[in-house]
């Protein structure tokens, strides 16, 4: 059992990952489903980082607990860990996902065979995943982190083809990762005109 010490460690090093890389930022994934081409389009705000940690608050928002730990002022009696033994393994797992690792990563929905999951679409590795649900805007935001092997989580897995992000303000999404040989004019109108050129 992780010991509450070690967990705010992680969770300081987790919200600074978080706000490097997708703080306030929209990412776009586009994978391949037989001949069709989906995406789906995720927001990470400050307000979804708590739940990534598996850690809880009685005292804290979401937001105030994400505030706490970039400003690395949390405290024993702020936090606990999640009563179901998930904190561990979501920590374990979360700096791994943070830094993206677009080149590994699968997308699929849900098969909630016996996790039970109140999560849509995951996105992650063979080392985890990282749970997205949709809100009232178009976008998925982030609900939960797992350790596990995504094909495992999955209806069925599927490649990412490519990747692409933006700041929440922008309008157009820039391309940061794609698969050998894959363009983006083989891409639908409808997913083509929302990245830049």
């Amino acid at each position: 059992m992780i010991t509450l010490s070690a967990a705010i460690k992680v969770a300081y090093e987790c919200a600074q990952l978080y706000r490097a890389n997708l703080q306030n930022k929209n990412y776009l994934f586009i994978y391949q489903d037989g001949q069709f081409f989906e995406c789906i389009e995720t927001l990470f705000s400050a307000r979804h980082f708590m739940h990534l940690t598996g850690l809880r608050s009685r005292s804290l928002s979401a937001q105030g607990f994400y505030h706490s730990c970039l400003k690395k002022r949390l405290g024993a009696n702020d936090i606990y860990c999640s009563g179901s033994g998930t904190t561990e393994l979501k920590l374990h797992v979360l700096p791994h996902l943070l830094n993206m690792p677009l080149k590994s990563m699968m997308i699929g929905r849900s098969a909630d065979d016996g996790f039970l999951l109140y999560t849509d679409t995951l996105v992650g590795t063979i080392r985890g995943s990282m749970g997205f649900i949709p809100d009232q805007s178009s976008f998925y935001v982030p609900n939960t982190t797992l350790r596990e092997d995504i094909r495992k989580l999955v209806k069925k897995p599927f490649q990412i083809k490519m990747a692409c992000s933006k700041a929440r303000k922008d309008t157009l999404y820039s391309t940061i990762f794609c698969q050998n040989n894959f363009t983006i004019s083989i891409l639908p109108e409808v997913i083509q005109i929302k990245i830049a050129h």
